[in-house]
């Protein structure tokens, strides 16, 4: 999941916590953040952390078919 790589978070333990009501306020806030982001900001921030684009990952599945 790419949420939690967007919050800042290299593991997806605290967002677990955050799902199950059981996270610290700080990951709240990060998490709130994150979820209203608009898509377009969303996927920018996706590249800023190292993660691949959906539209590149679309393409490497193409390429496999």
């Amino acid at each position: 999941m790419d949420i939690w790589a967007v919050a800042g978070y290299t593991e997806a333990t605290e967002f677990e916590r955050w799902q199950r009501g059981a996270g610290n306020p700080i990951a709240a806030e990060k998490f709130r953040r994150v979820l209203s982001m608009t898509p377009g900001d969303f996927i920018q921030a996706l590249g800023a952390v190292g993660r691949p684009k959906p539209v590149d990952l679309a393409t490497r599945l193409v390429g496999c078919l």
